[in-house]
């Protein structure tokens, strides 16, 4: 329970598992406050309850989690996002450096603009 509190405290890396599981069980607004007034001994409340006390007592520990949780899978959708971004870059080096791919590029480009005129030139007579 102290291991959490801390990173929670100190925004250390908690699983993401963990963070999903902690945010999955949150209490109502009326269970935070029940948790929040209770001024008997600890040792009165479950251990279940005696962590979610523990969780109530520390500021927007909640709003906390999403923000761990948030970076956690920050992290890992942007290594998923960047592998995609090199293999097209490699594409891209691997096609400017092929001369017959070049020369076809260049057709389209000379026929893009060809039509792109034509174009025009219909609209303005």
């Amino acid at each position: 329970m102290e291991e959490v509190c801390d990173a929670l405290y100190e925004g250390n890396e908690l699983p993401v598992e963990f963070l999903q599981t902690l945010l999955k069980m949150a209490p109502t607004t009326d269970e935070q406050l029940k948790l929040r007034l209770f001024t008997g001994e600890l040792s009165q409340l479950s251990l279940a309850d005696q962590f979610l006390k523990a969780m109530v007592d520390i500021p927007f520990a909640f709003k906390r989690m999403e923000a761990l949780l948030f970076l956690s899978t920050l992290k890992e959708e942007l290594n998923s996002t960047i592998e995609p971004f090199a293999v097209l870059e490699n594409t891209m080096v691997l096609f400017s450096s092929c001369s017959k791919l070049h020369l076809v590029r260049q057709g389209l480009v000379v026929k893009v603009v060809v039509l792109y005129h034509q174009d025009i030139s219909f609209y303005q007579s």
